[in-house]
């Protein structure tokens, strides 16, 4: 899928559609948060028959109204297909600019993702309980509140700040994205007051709208047009990588206090941003500086 949009896209539209895309995922997530909160204990056969007709759906509307153009296919070159693809992922993985980018974005993603391992885990036991009201707002609905906050503003203002944010090189909205998530989920990593949790949050969140299309679009253009599939198979390291350092932060928070869990994370940011941006710009500067020589 991702092949294939980087297939039906051009350098000059890539930014809007991977920002169309993002406001789809997280809308989607919204509304299936929501459907879940509703019908699961009251209406859970409902729930899965619907869930059930959405799976046999999408692959029928795929096949009606997906067209995909792109003919070029890759010749047989071995006898052994294994011997085969494990040469097509070489490739990517000697492309050392999309190696840093890939690595660098799991480190990024990682931030993202402790969300819900090591701060969740933290909130249900160190938070402390406001009430308002008749509603006690405890660790755990903390946390359903800061997702549920990540989605809103995703779902308001990823086009808003993605209209603000063309007027600008691509360089500096990518650095000052990556500063801004940073210094959010820094923050969430130890924060324990519901104002700053929520304050900060919003930062990250903030600096996601600013920084995910430009990285997105700027790693697409990086794939060759012959090898979109297994450099796109490849890049879903980041995901499974950032995915592993979340839940091993849980492990690492049994050891360290929070403030200590906040300078680890910002370690891992700053990691993370040195490793996209180089990997992203430096090349293409020496390239330019190449042929203009």
């Amino acid at each position: 899928m991702h092949a294939i949009i980087i297939d039906s896209t051009t350098p000059e539209n890539r930014k809007e559609v991977y920002a169309l895309d993002y406001w789809l995922v997280n809308l989607s997530m919204a509304i299936g948060a929501a459907l879940g909160g509703l019908l699961y204990i009251n209406h859970q056969m409902e729930l899965f028959a619907l869930l059930t007709l959405t799976s046999i759906i999408l692959p029928i509307a795929y096949k009606i109204w997906l067209i995909d153009e792109h003919t070029h296919t890759l010749e047989k070159r071995y006898e052994n297909v294994f011997i085969d693809l494990f040469q097509n992922y070489k490739v990517a993985f000697q492309d050392i600019p999309f190696v840093k980018v890939v690595v660098g974005s799991m480190f990024i993603f990682s931030a993202e993702f402790t969300l819900n391992s090591y701060i969740g885990v933290r909130l249900a036991e160190t938070f402390q309980a406001v009430q308002v009201g008749a509603f006690e707002l405890v660790g755990v609905r903390m946390l359903s509140i800061l997702n549920i906050e990540n989605m809103l503003l995703v779902v308001c203002f990823t086009f808003l700040i993605n209209r603000f944010t063309d007027r600008f090189s691509k360089q500096r909205v990518l650095l000052i994205g990556l500063i801004i998530y940073s210094i959010g989920y820094i923050t969430v990593t130890s924060a324990n007051t519901w104002y700053m949790l929520i304050l900060f949050n919003l930062i990250a969140t903030i600096g996601e709208l600013v920084y995910s299309p430009v990285r997105n679009a700027e790693q697409a253009n990086m794939i060759p047009a012959d090898k979109r599939g297994s450099y796109s198979a490849f890049s879903n390291i980041s995901f499974s990588g950032a995915d592993l350092i979340a839940r091993s932060s849980i492990i690492i928070g049994a050891f360290l206090v929070p403030t200590m869990m906040s300078v680890y994370i910002g370690i891992i940011l700053m990691i993370g941003i040195i490793f996209v941006y180089t990997g992203l710009f430096m090349n293409l500067n020496t390239f330019i500086k190449k042929e203009l020589t």
